[in-house]
Parts: structure tokens; sequence; C-alpha cells
């Protein structure tokens, strides 16, 4: 029984050896065809990552800013009385940290922005004659290609256990990246705010008509605190600069780019050579059987 064991051991090592053999002689016949293939994908992953725009990524870490009462707080409180007579008191902004990140990704918003910063050219570099200043194709690109472009260039992260915003840009240039990530959060800080004095300023417009129509004194004075909660609005806003996010961290120019990974694309070019070379010696050794399967 040992005989028969060792027998098989031995015929498993020389069948080991025949098969490792005869991969060593099938290399070398197609030597220069395996290193060839190998040494040009190798070189083109070389000559890609060479061609690759670098990226810098720069970030804003800010938390929600804190808002003071608002009309929504007096709404709640006096709606009741308001409602006896006949009056639908308007609500206030909602203070919602999410709903501002809605916001700063919305399209109206990102137009916007493009068209503030004039990044239509450096966005579409490509068609943009920097000599002449104009346009290649005398069209600039469409708002809605605008804002796709932008919303390529950014992301924006919230943690909800501790509040944290973070703002990250991705750009071609470490200045720019930086500039743009502190230009973003200060523009949908003024964008809210803004937005917000306006509907303050609607609210006072419309509660001096009610107060007008009303001749209960307890829903005028009512009236009245609703229009002094939207001048404190209204001025608290105008005196904070950040109005929805509230910066702790701003944006410095990134020292390195995150992407390309140059080297990690050269080694994955020289794996995949092996296996293209592989694959090519595997088609050449074995070519008259598969010719003769498609005659």
């Amino acid at each position: 029984m040992n005989d028969d064991y060792k027998k098989s051991i031995l015929d498993y090592e020389t069948n080991d050896g025949i098969e490792i053999s005869s991969l060593i002689a099938v290399l070398k016949n197609h030597f220069r065809l395996f290193g060839s293939t190998v040494i040009s994908v190798t070189f083109i992953s070389i000559i890609y990552s060479l061609l690759l725009s670098p990226v810098y990524q720069a970030e804003v870490i800010a938390i929600p800013a804190e808002k003071t009462s608002s009309i929504g707080s007096l709404t709640s409180s006096f709606s009741g009385i308001a409602s006896i007579a006949g009056i639908d008191l308007p609500s206030g902004p909602a203070d919602d940290i999410q709903t501002s990140i809605a916001i700063a990704e919305s399209k109206k918003f990102n137009i916007l922005f493009v068209n503030q910063e004039n990044l239509l050219p450096i966005l579409f570099k490509e068609d943009w004659d920097e000599d002449e200043e104009s346009w290649i194709e005398n069209e600039p690109p469409s708002d809605l290609s605008a804002q796709a472009r932008m919303r390529t260039h950014y992301s924006i992260g919230y943690d909800k256990r501790d509040g944290i915003v973070t703002f990250t840009m991705n750009w071609d240039d470490p200045n720019l990246a930086a500039k743009y990530a502190n230009q973003f959060v200060s523009a949908i800080n003024n964008y809210i705010r803004n937005d917000e004095i306006l509907e303050a300023e609607k609210s006072i417009d419309y509660l001096k008509k009610e107060i007008k129509k009303t001749t209960l004194v307890d829903i005028k004075n009512v009236l009245n605190s609703l229009i002094q909660e939207q001048l404190q609005t209204i001025m608290l806003a105008n005196v904070r600069e950040d109005y929805a996010f509230k910066i702790i961290d701003p944006a410095m120019v990134p020292k390195s780019k995150i992407k390309p990974q140059r080297r990690q694309i050269v080694i994955l070019g020289f794996i995949l050579g092996l296996i293209i070379g592989t694959f090519v010696i595997a088609i050449r050794e074995n070519q008259k059987t598969i010719i003769s399967i498609f005659k």
C-alpha cells in the first residue's frame, strides 16, 4: 500500500513537472509576444495616468447656525385666538438643516452661484476661447448644463449624531478648490438669509393688512407682537454672516492631490498586461484548434 502511495505521489510530481515545463516552453516560444504585450499595456497605462487631470480637495466644516425664535413660535401660541377672528397667520421659515442642504443642492442656487462667480468659462474651459474671450460654438452652455457640471465638483455631508456639516469641493487647481469651497458656503448663507428676509417682509405686510381688518384689541396685540418678531428676524439676519451654516473650520489650500493615483494605475496596467499577454499566448498556441472550430 505504501508503494502504491509513493507511486501516486511520483506520478503526480512527474505530471506536475511536465505541466510546468510545458508552460515554460510555451513562454519561451512566445516570449517576445508576451513581453511586448505586457510592456505595451503597461506603457498605455502610464500615458493614461499622465493625461488625467489632477484633482485637489478642499473642505469646509460647519454646524447648523442657531436660529432665534421666529414667527412660527408665536403663531402656534396665538393661532387659536387668530382663528376666532378669521385670520390665517403666516407660517415662519423652516428651521431645518436638511432643508438648508437641499437648497444648497438645488438647481436654482447652483445656477445662481455659477453666474455669480462667473464660472462658465472655468467649468467649460474646453468650449471657451481664452484668447478671444468667446465661446467656440458661439453659444454658451445652458443653465441646466452649468448646474449639472457644478454638481460634479462638490458634495455635502451631514452627520446627524454630532450635527457636523461637511462641504467638500474638488477642483483641478488647489487654490480654486479652497476658494470656491469657502465662497460656496458664504453664498448659501447669503441666499438663505435674503430669502428669509424677503419672507419676513412679506409677513409684515400681511400682518399690517390684518391689523387694519380687525377691531379686536387682543388680535391687534397678537399681530403687533408677530410684527416685532419679524422685525427682529430681519435685524438679526442683517448682522449675522453665518446665517444657516456656522463655519468652524474654513477650507485651506490643499497641498496634495487626491487623484489620480498614478502608481496604482500603472500597477493595475501591469497586471492587466500579464492577463492579456497570457490570453494572447493561449490563442496563438491553440490557433489551429480555434480555426478548426469555426470552419
